[in-house]
């Protein structure tokens, strides 16, 4: 009987260390784990909110600018030998040129508003809709700041040529797209899956220069970005669903995500998260300003200023402070900076104390098992 216990204890004690720290690991992310794209080179207002656990993406028309390209940035690095996102395009017009684009940087150290703003290597799979709504054009890849003839870094350096051999055309339809990659059993390159089909699966295209780079940067993080853009500037949406299976965020976080185009009187519901040190400085600026007087609009988002007098549009780069400014009487109000706490983590932090603390009642309660039930009596037994 003392056998029987003692083994249901040990067993019970193994289950707690093996699979509860991988439950607190593998947490949902946070409203800080995102961060909206406003970019510098093109008429573009993207709005980003978490609701229900997704991240829904939006670029909107703000006074008289078209609408463009929304993006939005995953905060956190990702484990690129095993990665997953599932998504939805859930609105766009068609045109000539246009892509829903999954971009991959390493390092991101020195990342800026737009998506592209970065002098390191970054690789972007083009994603492109067709004239058929269940069939995805996923032929093309690009390839920035890296030469990948010449085996090095080069900033400015741009080229097609890793993304050749992906598979052209695969039936899948954009309300429900997984996307993932994953590194051979073999370590010869990567597999990167369409709704679990291979679209890189010609011998010669294994995705090698992801290898390459991190030799060349000494960084193995990577950061991942979604950007649906084209050439009309038209307006578009769309929905992260879901990272490595779990849901983009947590479902309890419910608003603005940071850097948002942000609505009169509206507010980020968490600053704060890791992505270079743009997003980390952000955290410390993100007072939002709102000031209406006459007909003229100055939009500054993020860093970037828009301003429109009459029918002239102009952009320019400025500091990581959101502002409006619309058409009325003169009115001004400010909102105080939110801060770098997540208002969604606590749960979370929570949940990760309650997992270690019943780790550590369940390691003192199997020593005092043990010892009551092994170690004593065996002591008393000597004795006498």
């Amino acid at each position: 009987m003392k056998k029987l216990v003692t083994l249901a204890l040990s067993l019970v004690l193994l289950f707690g260390l093996c699979v509860m720290p991988v439950s607190a690991a593998d947490a949902v992310p946070t409203a800080t784990d995102w961060f909206a794209c406003q970019d510098l080179g093109a008429p573009t207002h993207s709005v980003v909110t978490a609701k229900n656990g997704r991240i829904i993406v939006e670029s909107v028309e703000k006074g008289t600018a078209m609408p463009g390209a929304g993006a939005v940035w995953y905060t956190q690095p990702i484990d690129f030998d095993n990665f997953e996102v599932s998504f939805s395009l859930d609105k766009y017009t068609k045109c000539a040129d246009q892509y829903f684009g999954i971009y991959f940087v390493n390092g991101g150290t020195s990342m800026q508003t737009g998506i592209n703003d970065t002098p390191d290597p970054c690789f972007v799979h083009l994603l492109r809709p067709t004239d058929l709504a269940t069939v995805i054009n996923t032929g093309e890849g690009v390839l920035y700041n890296y030469d990948n003839d010449r085996d090095m870094i080069r900033v400015g350096k741009s080229s097609f040529v890793p993304g050749q051999w992906l598979e052209g055309e695969m039936d899948a339809s954009w309300t429900n797209v997984v996307y993932s990659v994953s590194k051979r059993a073999d370590n010869s390159g990567y597999d990167v899956k369409l709704n679990g089909k291979v679209v890189n699966a010609a011998e010669q295209n294994k995705w090698a220069f992801i290898d390459k780079i991190e030799a060349k940067t000494g960084c193995s993080d990577w950061y991942v970005g979604f950007c649906f853009k084209d050439g009309d500037y038209g307006a578009c949406k769309f929905t992260i669903k879901t990272i490595n299976g779990k849901a983009a965020v947590d479902p309890s976080a419910s608003g603005y995500i940071q850097n948002s185009l942000l609505p009169n009187g509206g507010k980020y519901i968490a600053v704060g998260g890791k992505l270079g040190q743009y997003v980390s400085n952000s955290a410390t600026n993100n007072t939002t300003t709102t000031t209406t007087q006459g007909n003229n609009t100055t939009t500054t988002v993020g860093g970037d200023t828009t301003t429109t007098t009459g029918g002239d549009t102009t952009t320019t780069e400025g500091d990581n402070t959101d502002a409006t400014t619309t058409g009325g009487d003169s009115t001004t109000s400010t909102t105080a900076p939110q801060g770098n706490q997540s208002t969604d983590t606590a749960p979370q932090n929570s949940l990760t104390w309650l997992l270690w603390v019943v780790i550590a009642v369940l390691v003192i309660g199997n020593g005092v098992c043990i010892y009551l039930f092994v170690i004593r009596p065996k002591t008393k037994n000597n004795k006498e």
